[in-house]
């Protein structure tokens, strides 16, 4: 077996050999595996809270969108188009800039940032179980 490495001391000219254990690699891997189910179990519990807040803030956003489009008389100018064709025919350019200045951007805003954060705490959560249960991520894959 060839030395690890050797450690060469400048006063003598003689070479100490050290040696490393025999076990030391599965040793090395053991430890690597231990704190990367460590890093994942810690990334599945961080996630976990990136799913429930968005959870528990979807419905109070989406009645306060309901509210908005209620206030800002979208669903009337949406209504006319099924009452009144040949109006909206007539002032179709118009029609479309009354439609688009009446939605409520603000809330429409809020609710796709709540299920953007909901989706990517998702996918990140299932990234850290798949690396927490290596057995499942093989079954997932197939």
């Amino acid at each position: 077996m060839r030395p690890f490495f050797v450690l060469i001391s400048m006063e003598s000219n003689h070479q100490k050999f050290i040696i490393p254990p025999d076990d030391l690699l599965d040793k090395v891997m053991a430890r690597i595996g231990r704190e990367e189910r460590l890093l994942a179990l810690k990334g599945i519990i961080l996630f976990s809270f990136g799913i429930i807040f968005p959870l528990a803030a979807f419905f109070p956003v989406l009645r306060a969108l309901m509210a908005d489009i209620s206030v800002s008389g979208l669903i009337h100018y949406i209504s006319l188009v099924f009452s009144d064709t040949g109006v909206v025919m007539a002032s179709g350019g118009d029609y479309l800039l009354l439609i688009v200045e009446s939605l409520p951007v603000l809330g429409i805003t809020e609710l796709l940032i709540i299920m953007f954060i909901f989706l990517g705490s998702l996918r990140l959560t299932s990234r850290g179980l798949s690396k927490f249960y290596p057995a499942r991520r093989q079954f997932l894959n197939n």
